[in-house]
């Protein structure tokens, strides 16, 4: 596409920083993919403007022009939780985003980050078509695991309840109404988007990775390892993990279990692996750094994916595209990331099975190298053919040149590259 024909995008990511997964990487990665066609503005909270400048001293980005927002001092106050917050944030920076549109005259707005269905902002109200998502968030916990909430579980029951109101939620069926085009993350979310709006909905991952350009095999001598990575919060199942731990250690089985990630309930995890008497099987690693997390896959023989509420989980693809095999939860997205060539999903139906039945498809594994192998591979090539973040840029294209052009059919089902 010729620099004339570039399309003028503002890109709201509340959330964005360069070496990151997550909601950061996800509005990172988004901006490189959209700079190669348009002429990006990326307007992003003023907490990650000294992270960002750093890495544009070194690494500039043509095309891309940051903006940041934060919050007026006397409002602050009134963020005490980081969703509060957050929403504050879409709320009070409407009269910001407005001047700006003014004065650049957007051909898209786009909102991006945080990819969650029950918060849109309120950009969709300037006078420019309006891209929504890839939105997630429309997924619930399960009740048969609700232990591994512990105290909090009726927080999540709450959560859980208000999406099935969501059609109550005033600014969520505005936007759906307003959109263009609405990107929807997974078929949980889909569900619920589907009820609100007749625009066009496209079924699009929000997350993707690159493929390392070599993986390393693992010897089959070694110590059969399983690692783990996320934050030490109830809804990534941490403690499901060391209850799984405990199963093998119960059946004799000789492993070790690689746990990395920060969070609240990490000093939680470490007293209970040594009151299960879990010691010599399990080390928490602390927290590890985007360019550390690829020797932790490829030092282990299968990734654990044990995520209780996740939109996508791009610790999955991450595992995928080192080439190890992925032992799962089969609901949510990553149901939809894994394939049975690439990974065991195991069903849930109570706690006790999901947590025999883990331990299974990770023992039946640490016996059989060679099905490792073959399903490392094939998580590679699924990676490589449905969740490259240049697929990315393509499917934005299509989406901003029929918003652009008024193309609103009443409903499109179409999936424009993997979920």
């Amino acid at each position: 596409m010729e620099p004339q024909e570039r399309l003028k995008i503002l890109l709201c990511a509340y959330a964005c920083e360069p070496h990151r997964g997550s909601e950061e990487g996800v509005g990172w990665n988004w901006t490189l993919q959209l700079m190669r066609e348009h002429e990006v503005w990326v307007l992003s909270w003023s907490k990650y403007r000294e992270l960002i400048e750093r890495e544009l001293e070194t690494s500039p980005l043509p095309h891309v022009h940051f903006v940041y927002y934060d919050m007026p001092s006397w409002l602050k106050p009134f963020g005490r939780s980081e969703r509060l917050y957050y929403t504050l944030w879409q709320l009070a920076v409407l009269p910001f985003a407005r001047r700006l549109h003014r004065q650049v005259g957007f051909d898209v707005i786009h909102q991006l980050t945080y990819t969650t269905v029950e918060m849109p902002g309120m950009l969709w109200t300037l006078d420019a078509p309006f891209v929504w998502g890839p939105v997630g968030g429309g997924q619930v916990p399960p009740p048969a695991l609700k232990s591994y909430f512990r105290s909090i579980w009726l927080v999540e029951l709450g959560r859980a309840l208000r999406k099935q109101f969501l059609r109550l939620n005033p600014l969520v069926s505005m936007a759906a109404r307003r959109a263009a085009c609405i990107l929807v993350a997974n078929q949980d979310t889909y569900r619920l988007v589907e009820s609100l709006t007749s625009v066009p909905l496209v079924k699009a991952s929000e997350t993707a990775v690159r493929l390392p350009s070599d993986v390393a095999d693992r010897a089959e001598d070694e110590i059969f390892t399983i690692t783990w990575w996320g934050h030490f919060i109830p809804r990534k199942g941490p403690l499901l993990a060391l209850d799984v731990a405990a199963e093998l250690r119960q059946r004799g089985a000789r492993f070790q279990l690689l746990m990395g990630g920060v969070g609240p309930w990490k000093g939680l995890v470490d007293r209970r692996i040594v009151a299960m008497g879990l010691k010599d099987n399990v080390k928490t690693l602390g927290y590890l750094t985007f360019e550390e997390m690829g020797p932790l896959y490829d030092n282990g023989d299968v990734f654990l994916f044990t995520s209780l509420q996740d939109t996508s989980g791009n610790v999955v693809l991450e595992a995928m595209s080192h080439a190890r095999p992925v032992v799962s939860l089969d609901h949510q997205g990553a149901a939809e990331m894994l394939t049975e060539e690439c990974g065991i999903k195991v069903p849930i139906l109570t706690k006790q099975q999901v947590v025999e039945d883990m331990a299974t498809a990770l023992q039946d594994l640490s016996r059989d190298p060679v099905r490792r192998r073959r399903m490392g591979k094939a998580g590679r090539r699924r990676v490589a053919e449905h969740y490259d973040w240049d697929q990315k840029r393509e499917i934005a294209a299509q989406i901003y040149a029929a918003a652009v052009r008024g193309d609103t059919p009443s409903r499109a089902r179409e999936t424009v590259g993997a979920v």
